[in-house]
């Protein structure tokens, strides 16, 4: 298609209608990427987590926590994000987050019994198990910025208590967010086109609130 037949040439020259056709003919081109599904954006947000708390440790001279529970959370977030698992693929994500290589061992063991789990499509390990493994206290939890891992020093009533103030602590931010901003008394005087002193003696009568 022409750009004389594409654009109104009244509007733009006939080169910058060229570009504009030809902008358009590039981002036509770039392929389509689907929207992530909701057991993505938990793995990437798990791979975020992972990072976050071995940067805590590590930043406040705290034990790294135990190779195996490593390897088994990283290898289990690995095939889920990207469908499949190997050592080299958990150790190199290890030392992306800053830890020193794992036991060869345990990243092999890892990688044999995950990466053999072939039917359907695998879970990602529940925020409790997940913390277990890792060892997470409440105190790194808290302090590391952690919420998609659940501490694994916290009792199960903790937990619920702990929840159900979050829930409660959302809904009450959500309740602010739509609720109009109060007024002052000098911008509502403004409105209205009258003095405070005006203002002042409506509100008095009742003909005026807040």
């Amino acid at each position: 298609m022409s750009y004389a037949r594409a654009y109104d040439a009244k509007k733009m020259t006939p080169d910058q209608a060229r570009q504009a056709i030809e902008r358009d003919a590039r981002r036509s081109s770039k392929p389509h990427r689907p929207k992530p599904e909701p057991w993505q954006m938990n793995a990437s947000q798990r791979r975020k987590e992972l990072a976050m708390l071995a940067r805590y440790r590590a930043s406040n001279h705290l034990g790294l926590g135990e190779d195996a529970g490593w390897a088994h959370v990283i290898g289990n977030m690995l095939r889920v994000l990207m469908g499949q698992v190997t050592p080299e693929s958990i150790q190199a994500e290890a030392q992306a987050y800053g830890l020193p290589p794992l036991s060869t061992d345990a990243v092999n063991d890892v990688a044999e019994q995950i990466g053999g789990r072939a039917w359907g499509r695998p879970k990602l390990y529940k925020p409790a198990h997940a913390g277990s493994l890792l060892s997470l206290t409440s105190v790194e939890r808290s302090e590391a910025g952690i919420h998609k891992i659940e501490a694994s020093d916290e009792t199960i009533e903790e937990r619920k208590r702990r929840l159900d103030r979050e829930r409660k602590a959302r809904q009450r931010a959500a309740k602010a967010a739509l609720r109009p901003a109060k007024k002052t008394k000098v911008e509502m005087a403004k409105e209205l086109g009258v003095s405070r002193r005006t203002l002042y003696r409506m509100m008095k009568n009742g003909k005026a609130e807040m």
